[in-house]
């Protein structure tokens, strides 16, 4: 059957793993005229990422939290068994997550004069694992799922937060595979291919969104944001220890060159990776039970600290 026509904007969503280039991508996506909201909601630019993330602080926060409540975190996910979502623990998450997409994105939804903008769209990695709970929240219409080569990915994340290749690859195996089979209508893009011809890619992203193709402004702008100096580690010449990895060559066969593919694995084996069953070895259990206490710890202090701001005279 014809999908209903929006009664209010389309709603797009960026994700990919970490260090994939889902920020290059979320600009890209906003240069077409998606808007991402109230720019004063999005994350400052940061040393690893000088030309911004395009990510809302509030939507990043509710997911850290999210997983916290169900005892992981973005680099130990928890197990997320079909129904996860509709844990009552969550409850409250979800009243949150749908004050922020009212108060960030919606309140510049088309009103009946055509008014507004006719797409809104929010970017977050994390994503990637939540897309159940996003659905609770508010109707997705369609998906942009930024992939990058495993051994790319493993290089930063050693780099950045001292993971090791199995470590990296199994949280890039997760969030590839869950993305690919939650994210509505996904169109998947190559990193690579924004840096090499960025024009190219954002006219893809048009059609299929039903914007107009970019034009000639846009791309320079394309351009001009999607810095090929920031590409810092590319397959063919990075290292990243132990090649031999069994879970990095899993993760390079689903990688499909740049065309992941989740039929070169067991149906069982892909199950088991996107219910988060899988990993490498070690104290993964206690590793995420910290953290989530620490996570909720954190957004507690930040909620009560923003409490006290406002409450102040």
């Amino acid at each position: 059957m014809p999908r209903p026509e929006p009664v209010g904007p389309v709603i797009v969503t960026v994700t990919g793993m970490h260090r994939s280039g889902t920020s290059l991508a979320a600009r890209a996506v906003n240069l077409l005229g998606v808007s991402f909201g109230r720019s004063d909601a999005l994350m400052r630019p940061g040393a690893d990422n000088p030309a911004g993330y395009w990510e809302n602080r509030f939507v990043k926060e509710l997911d850290d939290e999210v997983l916290a409540a169900l005892g992981g975190s973005w680099d130990q996910p928890p197990v997320l068994a079909p129904g996860w979502e509709l844990d009552p623990a969550l409850d409250e998450l979800v009243e949150r997550a749908a004050a922020t997409m009212e108060r960030d994105l919606l309140d510049g939804a088309p009103d009946p004069a055509g008014a507004g903008p006719s797409h809104v769209g929010f970017k977050e990695p994390r994503l990637s694992l939540l897309y159940p709970f996003w659905q609770r929240v508010v109707a997705l219409d369609a998906s942009i799922v930024v992939v990058r080569h495993p051994r790319e990915v493993a290089a930063f994340l050693a780099a950045r937060n001292g993971l090791a290749p199995a470590e990296s690859s199994t949280l890039w195996l997760r969030y590839v595979l869950t993305a690919l089979a939650q994210a509505p209508r996904p169109i998947i893009v190559r990193h690579h291919d924004l840096v090499a011809d960025p024009g190219a890619v954002v006219g893809r992203i048009a059609a299929h969104l039903g914007l107009d193709p970019p034009v000639a402004e846009v791309s320079r702008l394309v351009d001009d944001h999607l810095d090929p100096g920031l590409v810092h580690h590319r397959a063919d010449d990075v290292d990243v220890g132990d090649l031999d990895d069994p879970v990095l060559a899993l993760a390079e066969l689903v990688w499909n060159d740049g065309d992941p593919d989740a039929a070169s694995l067991p149906a069982p084996l892909v199950d088991a990776l996107v219910a988060g069953w899988f990993g490498p070895p070690g104290n993964r259990a206690q590793l995420a039970a910290a953290r989530a206490e620490a996570v909720d710890l954190r957004e507690r202090l930040r909620r009560r600290l923003r409490e006290v701001r406002t409450t102040e005279p």
